[in-house]
């Protein structure tokens, strides 16, 4: 009787569906959606790295390190499509890149 029960134990175990714990589990996103850097060490930052969904949309610097953005890269795809800049200090872009 005692092996009989065991067997059957046993059969129930092996034949049941097996679902890893690990793929029940949610996965969790370690990809950033801003990175920023001191380029010239002040310990200030002066240039940002933004992200959605994995995919680079835009890059800022602040190249004469004055606190304020002078600089905006924008992506698409993965590559860089429009440019602009600010040469005069008053916030607004004044100069624009297609590439």
């Amino acid at each position: 009787m005692r092996c009989t029960s065991f067997l059957i134990v046993v059969s129930l175990i092996i034949t049941a569906p097996f679902k890893p714990v690990f793929a029940q589990e949610k996965a969790i996103s370690l990809v950033p959606s801003r990175v920023e850097s001191d380029k010239n060490n002040d310990g200030k930052v002066d240039y940002w790295q933004f992200y959605t969904d994995g995919k680079l949309e835009k890059i800022e610097v602040d190249s004469d390190f004055d606190g304020t953005v002078d600089e905006t890269i924008y992506f698409k795809d993965g590559k860089p499509y429009k440019g602009e800049r600010d040469t005069d200090k008053d916030g607004i872009a004044d100069t624009w890149l297609y590439y």
